[in-house]
This record gives structure tokens, C-alpha cells and sequence, in this order.
């Protein structure tokens, strides 16, 4: 099996070497690596990317307004886990790159007639071809014409969120003029699509296609549509990038590598013991009845042992001693295991997490110092998802045409909430703090809480209204009820007979 790492990977990883590589696309794929195959790594990357990730507030007063950006970027967008993968290109690369693709249309305009045409694969034949840096398409009219790719931007909420991978990445960067230049370059296997699916074409980014039929390698991000993300570090021979945080520790991670390799061997080969059976050498010196034909005692244990798997109370007598040993067996002392936790130890202090941010248990009172660096490095990190989040809205409402709102996160929180909340409750009790700013500690907006109580207020003074019309109306005498039917008519009384 070939090894990912190239030829001179034993000098980078060998301690005395003080060997660097050459190109920084050897560190980024050690990274990878290592993310994908050590499971302390994976776990404090995915909690760094994951956990400073909090819910949206949408800071508009039309209800509208708030539920279109609200679907572009939770419906379509799943910004949430967008920005979480955002978070492991960052922790594992040192860098992040993003772009909005934005809604269009697109259409094939024949250069001759400029009737709309379209690609298709009829009967295994497709109806386009490439030759001389451009696009050919079958026209019922011309036959075999040149066609021009227009694309029309919609004002659909189809919006879409890129990340390029960093090891695809080149940046051409002037220390003198403090600028650089970000190149993608296309991978063969994406170009070839151009030549097969009909689907790549009608979809792929312009740049990207008009690439490709000019027979270019890479693509040049305009400076204003690419957002980057990229970790501080010192000044270093890799101009325009971010050092990963994982090459502090690729050395360490790689000594791990080889006792878990060890270790393996030891489990493979020491760990279980090979049991036998034999007869006592001082019985086969002595000559006795089967010293002479030992088969037949082979045969005879193998009948019992047979006959004891059967069943298990089941008593062999045997006509000579038997004796039992064993080789190997003695794995479990060669295992590496405290070499190997005092090494993840080094791991997690090189990674710059507490050690209960991996395996749980930090809490406020044990670890005070340790949750104000956390806290402090994810409000930093936050900041750079901020401007990000920024970008998405403002590219949004240009495409749109719509007015921009705010969007930004919940106020990120640590273990010493309890504790703040408090002591501001105490405060406000007081009256040393405002009410505004009581109300955003709790992540409330005091405008819109007092818009609530007004409205809260009319409700309940409507309500004490009606209760007084009906208590008013149950007090008041009930007037005596009339019968207003007309008397039955009455017949004049009969007289006595006579006159």
C-alpha cells in the first residue's frame, strides 16, 4: 500500500532533523490525515468548531423582511452547519475559504441566430463539443455553431455557500505591496464533466467553465466575492497562509503513530497464548507402553478432549500422565498504555485546550483560568464568523434588492454564567446598572421588551375592562318581567230561565 506521505517525510517527523517542507500542501495533507485518523484530534477540532456556534438573532422590526433572511439562511443555506464545517477547515487547515454563489439562469445563445439552445445526450450523443478553446452546440437552423454562455442573475432565494479546499488552493502573495492573489486550481477528474454531463454545464460557475474551455488549470477568485479565514501566526516562508494549529504537534502525533503500531504487534502476536499438550519427558525416557508409537497417544487425548467438548462432565481416564504448556501470553505487560496517555496528555497542551474541554468535568470554581482563555480565543474566533456572517447578508441584499439587517449570534457564554447573572440581578437591584443592560445579559432586547409590555399592558387593561362590564351587568336589578299576551275572551254569563 503506498504511503500518502511523500519520500521525505521521516526527516520532517524525525526530532533532530530540524527539517521543514518545502511546500506548505505537505503540512495541510499531514493535518488532514491526522484529523481523520487520531480520534483525540478529530474530538477537540469538531468541539472547537461546533461549540462557539449559537443561535441567530435577526435585529429587524419587519416581520417580513426578517422571515426572507431568516429561509435564505437557515432554510437554504443551513448556516449553522455551514459555519461548523467553516470551523474544522479552520482548526485543521489554518485556513478557510468561502464564497455565496448566487441564483442564475443560464442560457446558450447560438452566435448566428442567438436562438436559445441547450445541451442534452440523445440516443448516447451529445449535441455539444469542445474544439479550439470553444464551445460548439447543434442548431436546427446552423448546424454545428459557436454559442456564447449568458448568465442572467435571479432574485431567487436559491443562494448557495462554497468552501474550497485549501490543498486545491494557490496564493501568489507580495510581502512588498501586501497583497495576494488566491488561484483554484480545477482538479481533472471536475474538468473532464465538461465533456460528459450536460447537468455540469448548465450548473458550474462561469469562471470555472469559461476555464475550462480555454484549457486553463486554475481560477482566480475575485478579491471581493472570496472571504478567507486565516489563523495568526508568525511570519514564515508561506506567504498569504495561516499555519494550522495541528503542525505544533505533528511530530507528537506521529511518535503516537508508531506505539499504537507497537502496540498492535503486541496484540496481535503476544497477546493470546499457544496452549499444547505433551507427554511427561521423564515417562517417554523411561520407555513406558506408548513411548515407542506416540500417535497412539495422540489419538487417544484428541478422542478425550472430543468427547469433554461434548460433554462438559464428561471424565477422560488416561493409561499416562499428560503434561500442558503454553507459549507467548505475556501481552498484556508489553502494552504501551501510560506511555500513550502521557503522550495524549502532551497532545491536548499542544492543541491549547484544558483537558476537561476533551473528557468533560470543567466547572467555574476548578478551572477559572482555564474557561477565561477558552472563553477569550472563541470570542476572537466568533469575530471572524461575525464579519463572515456580514458578508453573506450584505451579498444577499444586493442580489435581492432588499434592505440589509443585522444578523448576529447569541451572546456566547461560558460556566461563570450562573455567577454574572447574579451579581448583575444585584446590581440592578441597586440601580447601578440600566435595565437595557440587564435584559441583554439574559439575551433580551430591552426595546423590544418594553414594546411587549406596552402591548401586555393594553391587553390586560382591555381585559379589566370587560370583567367590569360584566360584574356592572350582573349587580343591576333584574326589572319584573310583563306578560304582554292578550287576555282570552270572556262569554257574558248565562241567565236563569224566565222571564
Amino acid at each position: 500500500m503506498s504511503t500518502p506521505f511523500p519520500w521525505n517525510y521521516e526527516k520532517f517527523f524525525d526530532p533532530l532533523a530540524f527539517y521543514m517542507p518545502k511546500s506548505l500542501k505537505e503540512v495541510l495533507r499531514y493535518c488532514r490525515y491526522f484529523y481523520q485518523t487520531n480520534h483525540v484530534v478529530s474530538a477537540i477540532v469538531y468541539k472547537l468548531a461546533e461549540y462557539p456556534i449559537t443561535d441567530l438573532i435577526y435585529d429587524c422590526d419587519d416581520p417580513k423582511l426578517k422571515e426572507v433572511y431568516q429561509h435564505i439562511l437557515e432554510d437554504e443555506m443551513e448556516i449553522k452547519r455551514f459555519l461548523i464545517e467553516v470551523g474544522l477547515d479552520y482548526f485543521v487547515y489554518g485556513n478557510a475559504f468561502v464564497t455565496v454563489l448566487v441564483p442564475f439562469k443560464r442560457f446558450f445563445k447560438c452566435k448566428k441566430c442567438e436562438s436559445v439552445l441547450e445541451p442534452k445526450v440523445e440516443s448516447g450523443r451529445r449535441n455539444w463539443r469542445i474544439a479550439n478553446k470553444t464551445l460548439f452546440m447543434y442548431c436546427p437552423k446552423d448546424k454545428d455553431v459557436p454559442v456564447e454562455v449568458v448568465d442572467v442573475p435571479t432574485k431567487s432565494d436559491d443562494f448557495r455557500l462554497a468552501r474550497w479546499d485549501p490543498i486545491q488552493i494557490t496564493i501568489e502573495y507580495s510581502e512588498l505591496c501586501q497583497k495576494a492573489k488566491v488561484y483554484y486550481n480545477i482538479p481533472k477528474d471536475e474538468a473532464r464533466k465538461v465533456h460528459t454531463d450536460p447537468e455540469f454545464l448548465k450548473t458550474v460557475r462561469k469562471p470555472f467553465l469559461d476555464a475550462i474551455i480555454e484549457g486553463k488549470d486554475a481560477v482566480l477568485f475575485e478579491e471581493d466575492k472570496l472571504y478567507v479565514l486565516q489563523r495568526p501566526s508568525i511570519s514564515h516562508e508561506f506567504k498569504g497562509w495561516g499555519l494550522p494549529p495541528l503542525v505544533h504537534v505533528l511530530q507528537l502525533l506521529f511518535y503516537i503513530q508508531m506505539l499504537r503500531r507497537a502496540q498492535f504487534a503486541v496484540a496481535e502476536d503476544r497477546l493470546l497464548n499457544f496452549r499444547y499438550l505433551y507427554p511427561p519427558t521423564e515417562y517417554v525416557l523411561q520407555s513406558g507402553p506408548f513411548s515407542a508409537n506416540l500417535s497412539t497417544w495422540k489419538t487417544q487425548v484428541e478422542e478425550a478432549l472430543s468427547r469433554w467438548r461434548e460433554d462438559p462432565n464428561h471424565m477422560p481416564i488416561f493409561p499416562v500422565p499428560i503434561a500442558y504448556g503454553s507459549i507467548s501470553g505475556e501481552g498484556r505487560s508489553l502494552m504501551l498504555f501510560p506511555e500513550m496517555e502521557q503522550l495524549v496528555n502532551e497532545l491536548i497542551v499542544g492543541l491549547q485546550v484544558p483537558r476537561e474541554f476533551l473528557i468533560g468535568g470543567l466547572t467555574w470554581s476548578g478551572s477559572s483560568v482555564s474557561l477565561r482563555m477558552l472563553e477569550n480565543h472563541y470570542i476572537n474566533y466568533r469575530s471572524y464568523l461575525s464579519r463572515l456572517l456580514n458578508h453573506i447578508v450584505s451579498t444577499i441584499s444586493v442580489v435581492k434588492d432588499i434592505p440589509p439587517i443585522r444578523v448576529r449570534f447569541r451572546p456566547f457564554r461560558m460556566a461563570d454564567d450562573v455567577q454574572r447573572q447574579q451579581i448583575k440581578l444585584q446590581l440592578s437591584s441597586m440601580g447601578k446598572i440600566s435595565d437595557s443592560t440587564l435584559l441583554a445579559e439574559f439575551d433580551l432586547d430591552f426595546e423590544t421588551e418594553l414594546r411587549k409590555k406596552v402591548k401586555d399592558a393594553k391587553e390586560e387593561m382591555k381585559a379589566q375592562l370587560d370583567l367590569q362590564s360584566f360584574q356592572q351587568e350582573l349587580s343591576e336589578p333584574v326589572p319584573p318581567q310583563v306578560d304582554m299576551r292578550p287576555l282570552p275572551e270572556q262569554k257574558p254569563p248565562r241567565r236563569a230561565g224566565g222571564v
